[in-house]
């Protein structure tokens, strides 16, 4: 399972409607070296954060208080044999949107 298939299975429907999802399938139309990614941006009016899994094993997240500013989940790029290794990373930043 892609990391986008297992957002939408395990996430998306416990996370409040008002949030804006992006999701990014696939080549941005650049190279760096880490290969395709996949993954999300989220945004609320108090929270905006991203997970991203790039397809030569690496997940990079962050979490920011919009009001404060404040980094609530310092980024962060870690490497991987699946994103699912760093899951409490995952469902920490999914925490601050849910319903």
């Amino acid at each position: 399972m892609n990391f986008i298939d297992f957002f939408k299975t395990k996430y998306l429907n416990k996370i409040n409607p008002k949030v804006i999802i992006k999701f990014r399938d696939g080549k941005d139309g650049f190279d760096n070296g880490l290969g395709d990614l996949f993954g999300v941006d989220l945004e609320s009016d108090d929270y905006t954060g991203y997970i991203y899994f790039w397809d030569k094993g690496f997940l990079d997240y962050g979490l920011i208080n919009i009001r404060s500013t404040n980094e609530e989940i310092p980024i962060e790029m870690v490497r991987v044999n699946n994103f699912e290794d760093k899951i409490d990373k995952i469902d920490k930043i999914i925490s601050f949107f849910l319903m």
